[in-house]
């Protein structure tokens, strides 16, 4: 029962956590928040090209273009196009969830 109590007190405070968070850290600095506006605007942009393709007079070539100009933009991001390419224990999404979550000291010394 005590256990149960202490875990109550801080659920309760959840909000006051968050605007704590919220104070402390901006969220232009947030590297999540900068994620989540490019995943955003790269999806917005997919979808606009995808209409500009249906249009009748839009040729294969064109369309070819576009889908080589995706694969260029998500490879820039860290996305393969080659199924190949993918180590087999990203493939599995279950797999996926089991790795390990890399620190950032290891990511800060490899954008050096």
């Amino acid at each position: 029962a005590g256990l149960a109590n202490e875990v109550d007190k801080y659920v309760l405070k959840v909000g006051e956590y968050g605007q704590r968070m919220s104070s402390i850290i901006s969220r232009k600095d947030s590297s999540s928040f900068e994620g989540a506006v490019l995943s955003s605007e790269l999806s917005a942009t997919v979808f606009a090209r995808l209409e500009s393709l249906r249009e009748p007079k839009v040729t294969k070539q064109m369309k070819q273009r576009a889908l080589s100009d995706l694969f260029k933009t998500l490879k820039e991001q860290g996305y393969s196009s080659m199924k190949w390419a993918v180590p087999p224990y990203v493939r599995n999404s279950k797999a996926l969830l089991m790795l390990p979550v890399p620190s950032a000291s290891a990511s800060l010394s490899k954008e050096v």
